[in-house]
């Protein structure tokens, strides 16, 4: 046990007790900040969506039988949320009926604790998710950097490519849904040549079809249409 109070001595974890409760919510609150965690607290689910609409903790210990809005409510309330949605929560209630674990886990609670329960259990489970918190918070951030690194690669292939005012021309009328006959008929060439201008930018933006050659010519959108009144012929 002490290698547990060593591993949370310098944690700068915030936790948030939900429980109508007053006396246990007191020696709880007491019990995790000598385990040196920052504790909110609130009586009512309404207390604790008027505090969370200033801070939001790491996690959320919720109790599910209270008064106005039960624990279910609140969760769910926070879940339609946009800004609270993420947070992690524990239920920590005297509800032990198969049917009432079901309803929590359904809801996304990360652990279901009935009362009476040992504060060491609530403390293990909350070290495990804030793990687990981290591994995929670590998990999003690796996913983020290789899409960024994938679109910094993408931009400045795209930016090495240069494009004739004609095909400038075609590409914006690809992304207006013309046809090949369409384009042909708007700036007066013939058919085949088109279908010569859009093997070329095929090959040119590596995109294997029309779709993808679309995708490709909205990023650059604004400029084309910047360009699309130069039609002068190569």
């Amino acid at each position: 046990m002490k290698l547990q109070f060593s591993m949370l001595k310098n944690t700068n974890v915030t936790v948030m007790l939900i429980d109508d409760e007053k006396k246990l919510l007191e020696s709880l609150c007491k019990y995790l900040e000598s385990k040196k965690f920052k504790v909110l607290t609130a009586q009512s689910s309404e207390i604790a969506l008027s505090i969370l609409e200033k801070i939001i903790p790491d996690i959320l210990i919720v109790d599910i039988m209270m008064p106005e809005k039960t624990g279910y409510d609140f969760i769910i309330s926070i879940k339609n949320n946009r800004r609270l949605k993420a947070i992690p929560f524990i239920f920590c209630t005297a509800k032990g009926m198969t049917q009432d674990r079901i309803k929590g886990y359904k809801l996304g609670c990360r652990a279901y604790i009935t009362k009476p329960f040992d504060p060491e259990e609530l403390i293990s489970v909350i070290n495990n998710n804030l793990s687990q918190n981290k591994n995929i918070n670590n998990i999003r951030t690796i996913t983020t950097e290789i899409k960024r690194i994938r679109l910094i690669i993408e931009n400045k292939n795209m930016i090495h490519i240069s494009f004739t005012s004609r095909e400038r021309s075609i590409l914006v009328h690809i992304i207006n849904g013309k046809t090949n006959k369409d384009i042909a008929k708007n700036i007066k060439i013939g058919v085949r040549n088109v279908e010569k201008y859009v093997t070329r930018l095929l090959d040119k933006t590596h995109s294997r079809n029309r779709t993808d050659l679309v995708k490709f010519a909205y990023k650059f959108y604004k400029e084309l249409r910047a360009n699309d009144g130069n039609r002068t012929r190569e």
